[in-house]
């Protein structure tokens, strides 16, 4: 199992408090996707289609109350947050911004599965 990070003052992030309670609710969602599927931040249009109205996007996409980054980019946006991606047009879809600032990368998840599904030396004496 997958675990995504919250940061515990969330509920004081400026730029959730200048969204909708339900574009918060959708970003959740969408939060729980990337950690589920180990997609370091990136989220498929089908995903992005099931989870928010069309208003809702248009916060998340559009919203920078910090002054940063939205939530969410669109496939062709600039940010620091992107530049290591693998991102490419067939992929499309959005990315979480700053993902993998707050939570581990797909390969730091498989090591960590790999190491807990290791068994347990046998114990001497």
């Amino acid at each position: 199992m997958v675990w995504i990070k919250v940061d515990d003052k969330v509920r004081g992030n400026a730029k959730l408090r200048a969204i909708e309670k339900s574009t918060r609710g959708a970003m959740l969602m969408v939060w729980g996707y990337c950690g589920e599927q180990r997609s370091n931040g990136w989220v498929p249009q089908w995903v992005v289609d099931q989870e928010f109205t069309r208003a809702e996007l248009r916060q998340a996409l559009t919203v920078k109350a910090n002054g940063r980054a939205p939530l969410l980019h669109a496939f062709g946006d600039e940010c620091d947050c992107l530049d290591e991606q693998t991102w490419t047009e067939e992929m499309a879809g959005f990315r979480v911004h700053d993902w993998l600032q707050g939570n581990p990368s797909k390969a730091e998840n498989n090591v960590h599965a790999t190491s807990s599904a290791a068994p347990a030396a046998p114990r001497s004496g």
